[in-house]
Order: C-alpha cells, then sequence, then structure tokens
C-alpha cells in the first residue's frame, strides 16, 4: 500500500468508529490513544506516540486482547469491557500503518516497525473481529483490505535487507 492507500483507510475505519467522549485523566483510553496514533502518522513519531505503541504491543504480546482503558501505567482496571470492534480493527489498520514507515521513528526505527508488524500480526490471530451478526459490507471490505495488507506488509518484510 502506498501513503495515500493507507491514510484513506485509516480514515475510513476511523470514519466507523464509534464518537468519543472526553477521557478521564486518570485513564489511558484505548480509543483515543488509537485516534492519536493514526492522527500521528506518517510521523515523525514522539516519545508518548512510542510509550503508546510499545504498550499496546506488549499487550497483545502477554494478553489475548486489548481493553478499551487502562491506568496510567498501563496496569489493568477492574471491570474494563474489551476494545469495542470497529476499535480493534483500527489498531490493527495503526499498527501496520507504523509498521511501514520507520524511516520516520528515530534511530531504532527499523526494529519498532517490526514490533508494529508483530503486534500486527497477533492482533490478527488473537482479537476476533466480530463487527456484528449482520457483517457490515463496510466490515468486510475493511477486513479483506486489511488481511491483503498484512500478506503484502509480510512478503516485503521478507525480502528486505537486515541492518
Amino acid at each position: 500500500m502506498n501513503r495515500r492507500d493507507i491514510a484513506e483507510l485509516l480514515r475510513s475505519v476511523q470514519a466507523e468508529c464509534p464518537a468519543l467522549g472526553s477521557p478521564d485523566p486518570q485513564t489511558l483510553a484505548v480509543p483515543h490513544v488509537l485516534v492519536e496514533l493514526a492522527g500521528a502518522w506518517p510521523g515523525p513519531l514522539t516519545g508518548d506516540h512510542r510509550a503508546y505503541i510499545d504498550a499496546l504491543c506488549r499487550k497483545l504480546a502477554v494478553t489475548r486482547g486489548v481493553s478499551a482503558a487502562y491506568n496510567r501505567d498501563w496496569t489493568k482496571r477492574a471491570n474494563d469491557p474489551p476494545l469495542p470492534a470497529t476499535y480493534r480493527l483500527l489498531l490493527l489498520a495503526v499498527l501496520l500503518a507504523w509498521s511501514e514507515t520507520p524511516e520516520t521513528m528515530g534511530p531504532d526505527g527499523r526494529g519498532l516497525a517490526l514490533k508494529c508488524l508483530n503486534g500486527a500480526l497477533t492482533a490478527r490471530e488473537r482479537i476476533t473481529f466480530n463487527i456484528g451478526a449482520d457483517k457490515s459490507a463496510f466490515a468486510i471490505d475493511i477486513i479483506t483490505s486489511l488481511e491483503s495488507w498484512i500478506a503484502d506488509r509480510v512478503a516485503r518484510i521478507s525480502c528486505e535487507e537486515g541492518p
């Protein structure tokens, strides 16, 4: 995918996400984090954005999903619901987008881009994308686009030279 296509896909997924209320300053609302990361793409990556990506990838590696909110230190809060389905699509799209732009991520950009790709692969394997019983045409199109993008990105990264 080229940058224009990636930006359009991020906008399309965001447009389908429910409206956000004001975040609680005592928590990290993952939908707000994802919208911020999508808006910051293609970079440059700030320290806060890097921390968000690290934490999201860590949550995916350690748990079976991502909650809708965490304490400020990314510890789990009691009784928080899982991330809503459309935001799970945005999570996957955001991680894939950042995997495409290592040059904007600082000196260790290639490593962080690989971490994003690994997070996206983990998200695809572990998070169900059940958008609802009726599976809207939008959801089916987006899931198909994301699946194709994952396959393309893995193929391209397999051909890239090492550091």
